[in-house]
Order: structure tokens, then sequence, then C-alpha cells
């Protein structure tokens, strides 16, 4: 399998998305609006809020490893509350992600998913950035989880759905994954594409995700 065509697609999926800008859904500068209602009613403890805003300061100077550092800092607290577990996941994830750390930015944005805290508009764009940061981690079972959850509110797009089969594959669940593999070859046939094939393997689209025997 061609994986390293799929992850460095799934790298510019994230950059096209915003996953890289901060501030999105965080509170502590009491500047974003909160993703969740029970937020307004929460509040960051002092040390939390101190190590964020640098962790902040360190990431618009394009210092990456202290603001993760610094978000690691803040994670230490114990007995944290929801929002300030939603701050603190999202800086974590943020800053891994521009370090290339995988396993961190899944485990971030995998915590933002399990708070149950985002608004139902938001929820899409953060599965799919948990989906394909799972993926980049070789964390398959929770990439197809988050796929099939994203499926439940809308149609995936290709690249979604090309992360989900690998998935599935990845993890043996061979008969979700040629299902899901035959949605990509009736999509592309609605819309007029060829979808490449042979005899061993059902190669889809650009990214030659295959699916072998």
């Amino acid at each position: 399998m061609k994986k390293n065509l799929l992850r460095s697609a799934a790298f510019a999926v994230l950059a096209a998305s915003g996953a890289f800008a901060f501030g999105t859904g965080t509170a502590f500068a009491a500047a974003a609006e909160p993703p969740n209602p029970a937020f307004a009613k929460m509040t960051l403890r002092k040390e939390i809020n101190a190590a964020l805003l640098a962790a902040q300061d360190a990431a618009k100077k394009n210092d990456f490893k202290t603001a993760l550092a610094k978000a690691q800092e803040a994670d230490a607290a114990q007995n944290k509350n929801l929002l300030e577990e939603y701050d603190v996941a999202s800086f974590i994830g943020q800053n891994a992600i521009q370090l290339m750390d995988w396993k961190a930015a899944s485990e971030g944005y995998n915590r933002m998913v399990e708070t149950k805290a985002a608004l139902p508009k938001d929820l899409p764009g953060l599965l799919k950035t948990a989906m394909i940061l799972d993926y980049q981690a070789d964390n398959f079972a929770k990439a197809a989880q988050y796929g099939s959850q994203l499926q439940t509110l809308g149609p995936l797009d290709n690249q979604g759905q090309i992360i989900l089969v690998q998935s599935y594959f990845q993890t043996a669940n061979y008969e979700k994954a040629a299902s899901s593999a035959q949605q990509i070859v009736d999509a592309d046939k609605a819309a007029g594409r060829q979808t490449q094939t042979d005899r061993k393997s059902t190669r889809l689209n650009s990214s030659h995700v295959a699916l072998s025997r």
C-alpha cells in the first residue's frame, strides 16, 4: 500500500482545514466564543490560564516546541473542569500538529472529541481532524471509529472515505473496507470519474489506496 502518499494528502487536508489555527474553541483569553454554552459557567485556573497564554505567545513566534511544553505544563494540573480539559487538549493537539508529532496530536484531538463539548456545527470538522490524526498515528481503530461517526453526520468527502477504507483494512475489517471502497467506486461513477482497478487490488483515485488480497 502506498500509505505515504495518503499521509501526505492527509497532512494537506489538515493544513487546508484550519486545524493549525489557534484560538478556535478556546476561552482562556476571553477572545473566542466557547464551543459549549456550559463553558460560560466555567473558568480556567490561574496556573492553567498562564501556561496556555505562554503557549499561545510561543506559537505566534513559531516556537511550537515551547508552546507544546507549556500546554503540557497546563495539562499537569489535576481535576480539570470541562473547559480546562478542552482548552488544554486543543493546545496540545494544535502544537503537536505543527511538530508533526502525530501521537500527541491525535491524543489531544481525541480528548477534545471525548469531552463531547463541541457545538454541532463544529463537530464534523473536529471528527475529521481527529480521524486524520489517528490515521497518521497508526491508531487505525480510532480513525475507523471517528470516520464511522462522521458518516452519521453526512457523507464523507473523497479523502475521508479513502482514509476510512484504509483504516478498516488496517484493522482487518475487510467487509467494511470493501463496502466503503464500493461507495468510492459508486461516487466516481456518478461523477463520471474512472476508478482504476486491476486483478489483485482496487486502487482508489490519485492516492492509490489498495485493497490487496
